[in-house]
């Protein structure tokens, strides 16, 4: 439905996101901008740049609605750093120098039912968990970070809970 149905007007709106910012200021440093909606855990994820360019933004969304005002409101779960690993800071320039980011992994895995067992666990806890899968084995890992710290904290909780981990860059080493 109009305005949606034009092209123009959703990506003057992708435009218009700001993802690290969000990322930074409602999930703690939680999570990676996306320029698409498949998580790179999928087989069939496939990067898209991540632009944020509001002046182009709002070209393309004038072009659709012209002077008509609209009001659209961006609406965000809410997210609870208490969780276990949930951070209530970012340590300042304390970021990971490499394009790598730190994952926490929980668990390896050869029957797909297992991982997902656990993987259901983790995610009852609050936490940002997910399976990767690669030779025929099954992994559950939780978090990516930029910064160690953040990942060293995820892992601590995790172990609290009885979990066992290993500090992991997303590239596997």
């Amino acid at each position: 439905a109009f305005p949606f149905n034009d092209v123009r007007m959703r990506e003057g709106l992708s435009l218009l996101l700001d993802r690290q910012t969000i990322i930074d200021s409602f999930y703690n440093g939680y999570g990676l901008a996306a320029g698409g909606f498949l998580s790179y855990t999928s087989a069939f994820y496939e990067e898209q740049p991540v632009n944020y360019d509001p002046e182009r933004g709002m070209e393309l969304i004038r072009e659709v609605v012209g002077e008509q005002e609209v009001e659209l409101r961006f609406l965000l779960p809410a997210v609870d750093a208490n969780r276990p690993g949930g951070e209530t800071s970012r340590p300042a320039g304390e970021k990971n120098p490499s394009s790598d980011l730190y994952v926490v992994q929980t668990g390896v895995y050869r029957q797909r039912k297992n991982a997902e067992a656990e993987l259901l666990e983790l995610r009852e806890l609050g936490c940002p968990a997910y399976l990767t899968a690669k030779n025929g084995l099954f992994y559950v890992q939780a978090g990516a970070f930029r910064n160690l710290d953040n990942a060293v904290r995820m892992e601590q909780s995790l172990r609290r809970l009885g979990y066992g981990t290993v500090i992991l860059t997303a590239s596997g080493t």
